[in-house]
């Protein structure tokens, strides 16, 4: 807990500066009415990596089944079956990882994914542009069976170590607006920079392996076991994307391109887990790193993430 607590101060300082900064000029565009407040929802989001090796779980667990894995896609507010509890909240919790995550991310479980964004154009010389101040929360779930490269899909499930992922962003950016202010039908590009603090927590282990697959040798292990890890971070973002405003209700198409430094602690190193002896752990994880790479101690997730969302503007 003394990590995300740490990683909460931290981010509660940056957004305060942000915000004591900020307060003057919204003041100022608020009181000209020259302001722009921007609601974001009903997101459908798509998570895709870089490059082959920058898959979390390839980066955790060197298995060469996750090397140019798939990453996370689907609707994050609610899905097609139940409108609430958000879907991801949903799988998390059945999979027993609310009682690693923080205060912060039992709160967010519970709200739909959305951002906020207040536009407001830029001062003189560069008064034909706007700028904006944006929070963005999203979250996605990911786990060893869906998160698989192509080629490993009909395998036998323990042909992987079993990982189950929580991710939780909170994204603060400051954007421009090289068309100037939003208006009532009309479309604007924009593009932008800032930062993101991710909460993360995985269900890690292996499950149990067929005795007589020669691949696993000398491995006795016969039924799942697995544990729980929480970690948290902060990684660069980079926004661009294209908004278009109706009278009031508008659709928007960006990508939030992510850093490559690494958040999401990695439980395979000097982890353990309840019912596997160490020496068996250590067995296991060296036989899942089929391709002999050395595993990283934290993780990242080098790439982008789409997001396509309805847009309520207050004109």
């Amino acid at each position: 807990m003394r990590i995300h607590r740490q990683g909460h101060q931290r981010l509660f300082v940056a957004l305060t500066v942000l915000l004591l900064v900020l307060s003057g000029e919204l003041r100022a565009q608020q009181a000209a009415g020259a302001g722009l407040l921007r609601l974001g929802f009903l997101e459908l989001a798509t998570y895709t990596f870089r490059q082959p090796t920058n898959h979390p779980f390839y980066q955790m667990t060197g298995n060469s089944r996750f090397k140019g894995g798939l990453g996370y896609f689907g609707l994050t507010m609610a899905d097609l079956n139940s409108l609430y509890p958000p879907p991801n909240s949903v799988a998390s919790s059945a999979d027993g990882h609310d009682a690693k995550s923080s205060a912060l991310s039992q709160v967010f479980r519970y709200l739909p994914t959305f951002s906020l964004e207040y536009i407001m154009p830029m001062p003189e010389p560069l008064g034909f542009m706007s700028w904006s101040a944006c929070y963005i929360y999203t979250n996605t779930w990911l786990t060893d069976l869906d998160g698989r490269n192509s080629s490993a899909k009909r395998l036998s499930s323990y042909k992987t170590p079993l990982i189950r992922m929580s991710n939780h962003f909170h994204i603060a950016t400051l954007t421009a607006y090289p068309t100037g202010q939003p208006q009532p039908n009309g479309i604007n590009p924009y593009i932008g920079f800032g930062f993101g603090y991710v909460e993360s927590t995985i269900r890690y282990g292996f499950r149990g392996i067929n005795p007589a697959d020669s691949e696993f040798s000398g491995v006795s292990h016969l039924s799942t076991k697995s544990a729980m890890s929480a970690s948290s971070g902060f990684v660069t973002m980079q926004r661009i994307g294209l908004a278009a405003s109706g009278d009031t209700y508008g659709f928007s198409l960006e990508f939030l391109f992510m850093g490559s430094n690494g958040f999401i602690k990695n439980p395979f190193r000097g982890g353990s887990v309840s019912g596997i002896s160490s020496s068996t752990y250590d067995q296991l994880v060296s036989a899942y790193n089929n391709s002999g790479i050395a595993t990283k101690t934290s993780a990242g997730m080098h790439g982008a993430m789409m997001r396509a969302s309805v847009l309520y503007s207050f004109f």
